[in-house]
């Protein structure tokens, strides 16, 4: 990859993490609760996928673990048992990757 692709890469994923940003401002958890936790969700996502491509970057993986925590906020196991033991799952993920980093 050359410089020009890097660049062009890391423009991505600014721009990438700017529109989840930018979501949340619209999406806030008192208005839109679902909305809210899919887009922490993804951006936990994101920041996973961020991390990876950071050398497994352990601030990129605790602001994954942040985002997960937040929509855990929303998808608790009695309101939403399914989205709940999801969320559980991406975040013993992002612990363990964190642990081996």
């Amino acid at each position: 990859m050359n410089i020009a692709e890097e660049g062009k890469d890391l423009e991505c994923l600014n721009e990438s993490r700017n529109c989840f940003k930018n979501a949340l401002e619209v999406f806030k958890i008192e208005e839109y609760p679902i909305n809210y936790a899919l887009t922490q969700s993804s951006l936990g996502d994101f920041y996973m996928i961020e991390a990876g491509l950071n050398n497994d970057s352990p601030e990129l993986m605790e602001n994954a673990i942040n985002a997960y925590k937040e929509a855990l906020k929303i998808f608790t196991e009695e309101n939403y048992p399914q989205d709940y033991l999801y969320m559980q799952e991406k975040l013993s993920k992002a612990y363990i990757k964190l642990k081996k980093s």
